[in-house]
């Protein structure tokens, strides 16, 4: 039975998936809330809010916030089937400033974040040739959009894997039950229903087909601009 309304529920969905995928990379979540503010419907505050970018050493942790600010759009498509182009401007542009402000940091980290980038685009060139769109490639040169664009599809195959989407679905049913969800009972219920879905597999469902197929076509239009 779906919980709420459909406004309530994609905002749910969006907020849940911004808390998943914190969780999954284990960042601290202080609080999730779908109660209306001037400005936004709902939102989620993870530790990475406050983390002084330019001061971060780590560029694993700079790629998990970037997908975590691409989460909350990404689960919206996967639950609509919208094409993850309209993804909203407000995770896009979050997403890029972090790009941006680590390619501003020391040299030290201007070559790990230039490692980053190099092992995303070697991740980049083994999903096009999954997708087999080799014929594509070119002469790719790695950017921050197409950085953008891979880890935009990367969250959206770790979200659409069942026992993710189980749990972003009840999570979001939760939400909208109890409309604000302090940090600590965020982790706890999350972890206590991966713990669920992996002991019953079989009560494990995955979003539509069409909607994670239609993230192939996103991709293909991302790469064919790249690729100009």
């Amino acid at each position: 039975m779906t919980i709420g309304s459909d406004k309530e529920r994609l905002t749910a969905i969006h907020e849940a998936g911004h808390a998943l995928v914190a969780y999954l990379f284990d960042m601290p979540i202080d609080e999730v809330s779908v109660i209306p503010e001037p400005g936004r419907k709902g939102h989620t505050i993870s530790g990475y809010d406050n983390l002084d970018l330019e001061r971060c050493a780590d560029p694993e942790t700079w790629s998990a916030i970037v997908m975590i600010s691409l989460a909350g759009e990404v689960a919206e498509s996967l639950l609509m089937g919208t094409d993850m182009r309209r993804i909203g401007p407000d995770d896009w542009t979050i997403a890029k400033e972090i790009v941006e402000t680590v390619s501003r940091t020391s040299d030290e980290n201007v070559a790990r974040i230039k490692a980053l980038f190099d092992k995303c685009y070697d991740q980049f060139k083994a999903m096009v040739t999954a997708l087999s769109f080799q014929n594509l490639l070119g002469n790719l040169e790695p950017t921050a959009e197409l950085y953008l664009g891979i880890k935009n599809f990367s969250t959206a195959r770790l979200l659409s894997e069942p026992l993710h989407w189980s749990v972003l679905q009840d999570f979001a049913d939760e939400l909208i039950k109890r409309k604000h969800i302090d940090g600590e009972s965020v982790r706890t219920f999350i972890k206590g229903r991966l713990e669920h879905y992996a002991s019953h597999p079989e009560e494990a469902r995955a979003p539509n087909p069409e909607h994670v197929n239609g993230i192939e076509g996103e991709m293909r239009e991302r790469i064919e601009l790249a690729c100009m």
